[in-house]
């Protein structure tokens, strides 16, 4: 039976939960600095948001989201990105929920929130590493596919699908840049959606 996935405010005992999520080994192999994230969570920059993700009445995850600078984008090589893009970062901090649908319900439903509150938003966008199969499944069963790679430290795809008359979305991955490497940086502009 498919869970009902809702998306809560980040109240103060979300922060509690989150720093137990981000050193969970499924979740810390992707996180490696849980300090900063945590710090962005209780302190998010200038148009960050953030929410937990619900799962029949627990909470099982984290959203975090917020506009990416021009700068940003270009000091990744992003030039073709739009300005006004919104970047993405999730992750469910209870193992026994992984895999089982609630990040690409999540996903939906936070898509569907922000295109909502801003029309304009040019594209919607979210990163993983190459190496987090799990992720890109869930993001496929979002909706998203490859489009392209770039390489601010390693090797990042886009993916994508066409949709002409609603919107097409895409991913990107990263494929370390270091045989030892297991995991990605988070900061990069990543998975993306583009609003038409």
């Amino acid at each position: 039976m498919a869970s009902v996935v809702t998306l809560l405010p980040f109240g103060e005992g979300a922060v509690a939960l989150l720093s137990r999520w981000l050193v969970a080994p499924h979740v810390a192999r992707w996180y490696p600095e849980p300090q900063e994230h945590l710090e962005w969570a209780v302190n998010p920059p200038t148009g960050g948001e953030r929410a937990v993700i619900a799962a029949d009445g627990a909470q099982v995850g984290y959203l975090r989201w917020q506009v990416v600078s021009r700068e940003v984008l270009d000091s990744v090589g992003l030039h073709d990105i739009p300005s006004n893009s919104v970047d993405i970062d999730i992750l469910i901090g209870k193992e026994k929920s992984v895999g089982r649908g609630i990040g690409p319900l999540a996903l939906q439903k936070l898509v569907a929130h922000l295109q909502q509150v801003n029309p304009a938003i040019g594209l919607l966008g979210l990163t993983t590493s190459i190496h987090n199969h799990a992720a890109q499944r869930a993001y496929r069963k979002a909706g998203f596919s490859i489009l392209r790679q770039y390489d601010p430290a390693g090797l990042w795809s886009f993916l994508s699908h066409g949709q002409e008359s609603r919107a097409r979305q895409s991913i990107v991955t990263q494929v370390a840049s270091y045989a030892d490497r297991r995991y990605a940086p988070r900061d990069a502009f990543g998975v993306s959606q583009t609003v038409t």
